[in-house]
């Protein structure tokens, strides 16, 4: 009970009381929608003004679901499913809050981040330059599909205005195998042979 009530007033209380001073400035950069770029507990993120979800966490809270992170990490470690020459495939890794805050941890390797939005490509593109990870994170914009029945040519993303993580896929009649495509980009990576896949 006294652990509880510790963490919710040096942790809770303080986000809280951080997000009631941030918010209004967040407010007032989304007005005008631009490129911002900020120092978090995560490493350096260029991200979109007005994206109303990570970016207003990143600006209003310094960080992105780092709590989730660390929690995740520290659960496959434990269970043997973790080590620190694990690869992570980061699939819609948006700008690379994830892909990015892990390899700095230095819990994994290396990262295979997939994104397919142009815009987000380009942010997480820069995001692994400005933090200098571009030997332990490769970036590929793609679209990945949990079946080989719904593979396409080309996808169509209907992009969210305010929401740069909540974007929408809808797909058109198949030619090729996404598995294919995604295992050809992968082996032209040599430097990211994965040695161990997790199994979810």
């Amino acid at each position: 009970m006294l652990q509880a009530l510790k963490y919710f007033l040096t942790h809770r209380l303080k986000r809280y009381i951080t997000y009631l001073f941030r918010y209004p400035a967040w407010r007032w950069q989304s007005r005008q929608p631009r490129r911002l770029t900020l120092q978090t507990q995560q490493g350096l993120f260029t991200f979109y003004s007005n994206d109303s979800g990570i970016g207003r966490y990143l600006f209003c809270f310094g960080e992105y679901e780092a709590d989730l992170t660390t929690s995740v990490i520290d659960l496959l470690k434990a269970n043997g499913r973790l080590t620190s020459n694990s690869i992570l495939l980061d699939v819609g890794a948006n700008i690379g809050t994830t892909s990015i805050s892990v390899v700095l941890s230095q819990a994994v390797r290396q990262a295979i981040a997939i994104e397919p939005v142009p815009a987000n490509f380009e942010l997480l593109q820069k995001n692994i330059d400005d933090n200098r990870l571009t030997q332990q994170i490769v970036a590929k914009q793609l679209a990945i599909s949990t079946s080989s029945d719904s593979m396409t040519d080309s996808v169509t993303i209907e992009l969210s205005p305010n929401l740069h993580g909540d974007h929408r896929v809808r797909m058109q009649p198949a030619t090729a195998h996404m598995q294919e495509l995604f295992h050809e980009a992968l082996g032209k990576q040599s430097r990211c042979q994965p040695s161990r896949w997790i199994n979810c």
